[in-house]
């Protein structure tokens, strides 16, 4: 609670100029919580605290892992991660955006990494009913992580983000029953299918994904 007040608190006078002390709320924070930390992050050069925290969470996971997110984009070196993942036999189901999505060129440059993950065992989902806007991140069940970062790289390196990470059971268990009942509404990417797509979507697909890196 008390480190959101503090992003809120920093994100406010940046935005507004005006000191913003939090006084109106501290006095009904409290610490009988499960373990959670803010991951904060801002634009920046090298080596990026989101990049770890992704890249760690995946490296560590060991039964199960169930990502849903809305602009998932991810460069080269985090689709091996999901691979590798998936080959030592964890569990790597993803839920992003459909064809209801609102940044269609982000959808695309995901397409091109398609071919890598299915061929690792990663299982795809494309929400159906209208726009996916979650990010969420749950692994082996336990720790999991709530928040506004996309899986690319606007997110990871150019973007202010907020990020809550929790190590509970209880409350992964609630991410992981939300993130089957997303799934019910979504269709799952079938790699024959998506391999005999027409030639115009393939070459959409490649010219969106050398902007990869904008997105």
């Amino acid at each position: 609670m008390l480190q959101l007040i503090g992003v809120f608190a920093a994100s406010w006078s940046e935005a507004t100029g005006e000191l913003y002390t939090g006084r109106s709320v501290l006095a009904h924070a409290t610490g009988d919580v499960a373990a959670a930390g803010m991951l904060c992050t801002s634009p920046t050069l090298g080596s990026m605290a989101a990049e770890r925290f992704l890249a760690l969470s995946i490296a560590g996971a060991q039964r199960r892992l169930y990502i849903t997110n809305a602009y998932f984009a991810p460069d080269g070196n985090f689709v091996a991660l999901l691979a590798e993942a998936a080959r030592r036999g964890v569990d790597v189901r993803l839920l992003v955006g459909g064809p209801s999505t609102d940044v269609r060129v982000a959808r695309r440059a995901a397409h091109a990494r398609y071919d890598a993950r299915f061929a690792a065992g990663v299982r795809i989902w494309e929400y159906r009913p209208t726009t996916l806007h979650a990010k969420t991140f749950v692994v082996d069940g336990l720790w999991s992580s709530v928040g506004t970062m996309n899986f690319d790289n606007r997110s990871l390196a150019l973007n202010d983000e907020a990020t809550l990470m929790v190590r509970d059971g209880p409350f992964a268990e609630r991410l992981e029953q939300q993130f089957a009942a997303d799934l019910r509404n979504a269709i799952e990417v079938d790699a024959h299918a998506f391999a005999r797509r027409p030639r115009t979507q393939h070459v959409a697909k490649w010219g969106s994904n050398l902007i990869t890196r904008l997105l």
